[in-house]
C-alpha cells in the first residue's frame, strides 16, 4: 500500500509536484488526482496534485 502525499498548491502545480518528489528522493509514485485547494489565509484557490507513493 502506498502513502498519500499532499503536495504544495500553486498554478504550476504539476511541475512543482514533480520537483518536490524528486527533492524528497521519492522515485516510485503516481500523480493521480488534481484538486482545487482553498487557502483561507490568502483567500484564493490553488491547483494541487495528490500523489501516491508506491512502496
Amino acid at each position: 500500500m502506498g502513502t498519500l502525499i499532499d503536495l504544495p498548491a500553486r498554478s504550476d502545480a504539476r511541475q512543482q509536484a514533480l520537483g518536490w518528489l524528486k527533492a524528497e528522493r521519492i522515485s516510485h509514485f503516481v500523480l493521480f488526482q488534481q484538486v482545487k485547494v482553498h487557502d483561507p489565509n490568502e483567500g484564493r484557490w490553488f491547483k494541487a496534485w495528490i500523489a501516491a507513493h508506491l512502496a
